[in-house]
């Protein structure tokens, strides 16, 4: 297992509930199979709400800058992201994390940017990391969910060098499947010693 992203300056209180979020995030390494993301609810769900995501995804950015126009559409259908196996997550503690399932995600590099989708639900107490990397960005748009769309419509604003709530992003190779042995007879002499 491998940290390609990780954001451990993610504090404040924003709630940008309704919106659908794309973060455009660049990462330290290449694909090798598998991925999962890790968020964060705020320093205080209290004033913010709870950290309440409907749907969330990822995907590999059309661009290589996050601030660049349309760096939030991606190559393919984003990835949905499962969390014990249900689609979307509720987090009420202040400041507290919640990792997503392994999925399968291929084909990026070290150089690429990802694209971390959030649907948002009312509320959506995310920490937030404003003075990140300057090829970090968010792209927000309200009331359109978009966690399956790889390039989704509507009207999308920006918000450079900023991160919503993705604190981790993890790669690993992707479990080998058991192939089942079917050659009876060359268990023979196995069995004979």
């Amino acid at each position: 297992m491998t940290t390609i992203f990780s954001d451990a300056s993610l504090t404040g209180n924003p709630s940008p509930g309704g919106y659908s979020l794309r973060q455009a995030l660049t990462i330290t390494g290449a694909a090798q199979g598998q991925v999962r993301v890790t968020f964060q609810a705020a320093a205080n769900v209290g004033s913010a709400g709870n950290f309440a995501v409907n749907n969330a995804s990822i995907g590999i950015s059309t661009q290589t800058s996050g601030g660049t126009a349309g760096a939030y559409n991606t190559t393919a259908t984003p990835v949905q992201l499962t969390f014990s196996a249900s689609n979307g997550f509720n987090i009420s503690t202040n400041g507290a994390t919640l990792t997503s399932d392994w999925v399968n995600l291929t084909g990026f590099t070290s150089t690429s940017i990802l694209i971390v989708v959030m649907d948002c639900a009312a509320t959506c107490g995310c920490a937030e990391d404003t003075v990140g990397n300057v090829n970090w960005s968010t792209w927000y748009s309200s009331s359109n969910p978009s966690y399956n769309a790889a390039s989704p419509t509507g009207t999308w604003g920006q918000i450079g060098m900023t991160n919503y709530g993705v604190s981790l992003i993890e790669t690993q190779a992707a479990a080998q499947a058991n192939i089942p042995f079917t050659n009876t007879a060359q268990l023979g002499p196995i069995l004979a010693q």
